[in-house]
């Protein structure tokens, strides 16, 4: 049987893509999460910044920001990793908890 191949230019935005691609191959979910996670660590130079990008990457991956009260996240917790958002550490560790991570320091 011949897979059909999902082409970007049939889609409006990544997002949308990623939508169908993750439901259509949600094998490679996992294997993502796992990039963006070994991507961080092995780069010194990343910031809070890039912090908060990877929690809203994996949080998409994980489909929880479309059900913030079954992963007992508030839409609050949502907006303080928006790109506008200031969270507190509390905040960072309760998201990173609940996506299956720990925060941890590391000497640089």
């Amino acid at each position: 049987m011949k897979k059909n191949k999902i082409k970007m230019k049939n889609f409006k935005n990544y997002d949308e893509f990623r939508k169908v691609y993750f439901a259509e191959n949600p094998q490679h979910i996992n294997i993502v999460k796992k990039e963006i996670i070994k991507e961080y660590v092995a780069t010194p130079e990343m910031d809070i910044a890039d912090l908060l990008c990877v929690l809203r990457e994996l949080l998409k991956l994980s489909n929880i920001t479309k059900l913030p009260d079954q992963a007992e996240l508030s839409r609050e917790h949502l907006k303080a990793i928006s790109t506008k958002g200031n969270p507190t550490i509390h905040t960072v560790a309760k998201i990173a908890n609940k996506l299956g991570y720990r925060l941890t320091l590391m000497p640089i």
